[in-house]
């Protein structure tokens, strides 16, 4: 990977764009706050987003390799023939590394029906309930997890994303909160936990932990619900907003950048997923959904291999400051990523500014 050198340097804080660098961070950090504090709105439609300063944007073309965009794109699909070399890897490996398609069992659908009714008797302790629902929303995110490693595993073979070092452990969002209704006692939950975090690999000769020309970053989530309605699942929304904020916490890290775009790929239980891009943008998180991609196939399907695809994605568009501002700041050179050599890339010349 070669780059072009910016023309300047700024030596300790006097970048001119270290103090909104950190008035994005708040701005994002508020954002999370309000967030965690809706909990019990598990699916938001546009008006609720834009009550917490998200804008919904276009539907996100997960299908085509060279989509025609009216809103800004940050990423592209993976080659094909690294998803089916990743997957034929799989396969291949012997022992308890071997990986395949999970086989899920049944759904058995007359069993919930009966346990639902039983449960549903007042004279039934309030607590087995609960344990009930815990049980079986721990094993739909369970489900989520087994489809989400396959992918995530094929898509790691021949890979140019590198697992994100800010985020882990304690820092990973989650949430296993159950409620029910003060009037007609139904269910809810907000039951979900995050995935995987990555990052583009640092160049070669470097000794940076992050590659400073490309600020794109990935997540993976596992959640027990699907969205109903075709609106953002909390969870969606609560790991984008996570890794956007992650992603500027050290004030030095892409402050060439005005742009650090996310990609979030969430696993609804064993049913399907979605693409969603997000970047930080005047003040408001700037969100695309794609379509919801059927998950829920006893084999290893085009869809399958598409989500493949998109966790080993391409970083492209615009990320670096324009060149206006750019000028303003003496800073106007951009910096070409030359991705020829570079796993997971198409063979192009990649403007990333």
């Amino acid at each position: 990977m070669s780059t072009t050198p910016t023309s300047k340097e700024y030596r300790g804080s006097k970048h001119p764009r270290y103090a909104l660098r950190k008035q994005e961070f708040h701005q994002l950090s508020d954002i999370q706050h309000k967030l965690d504090k809706l909990y019990k709105i598990t699916e938001f439609d546009n008006d609720a987003l834009e009550k917490i300063s998200i804008v919904r944007g276009s539907s996100f073309n997960i299908d085509d390799d060279d989509p025609i965009d009216l809103d800004p794109r940050f990423f592209l699909p993976g080659p094909i023939e690294n998803m089916e070399y990743g997957v034929d890897v799989l396969d291949k490996t012997e022992g308890l590394c071997r990986r395949r398609w999970p086989q899920l069992e049944p759904i058995k659908n007359h069993q919930i029906r009966k346990e639902t009714q039983r449960l549903a008797d007042p004279e039934v302790h309030p607590n087995q309930r609960y344990n009930y629902l815990r049980a079986t929303y721990e094993a739909n995110m369970r489900e989520a997890a087994l489809l989400a490693v396959f992918c995530q595993e094929a898509a790691k073979v021949e890979s140019s994303w590198a697992t994100h070092g800010y985020i882990h452990g304690r820092k990973a969002p989650c949430s296993e909160r159950i409620w029910f209704s003060t009037d007609n006692d139904q269910p809810f939950r907000d039951f979900w936990t995050s995935g995987e975090y990555y990052r583009w690999k640092r160049g070669a000769g470097t000794f940076d932990c992050h590659n400073p020309n490309v600020p794109h970053a990935v997540a993976t989530v596992y959640d027990s619900s699907r969205p109903l309605h075709q609106g953002m699942l909390r969870s969606e929304l609560r790991v984008a907003v996570g890794l956007l904020r992650e992603q500027i916490r050290r004030t030095r890290v892409y402050v060439d950048h005005y742009i650090y775009p996310v990609l979030v790929v969430s696993f609804h239980g064993r049913f399907s997923a979605r693409i969603t891009q997000a970047y930080f943008q005047n003040a408001k998180v700037v969100v695309r959904p794609s379509r919801l991609i059927d998950l829920h196939t006893p084999v290893m399907s085009t869809d399958v291999g598409l989500v493949i695809r998109w966790l080993n994605s391409r970083a492209v568009g615009e990320t670096r400051l324009p060149i206006p501002e750019a000028e303003q700041f003496d800073d106007p050179v951009p910096t070409e990523v030359e991705v020829s050599d570079v796993k997971g890339m198409s063979n192009k010349t990649i403007d990333v500014r």
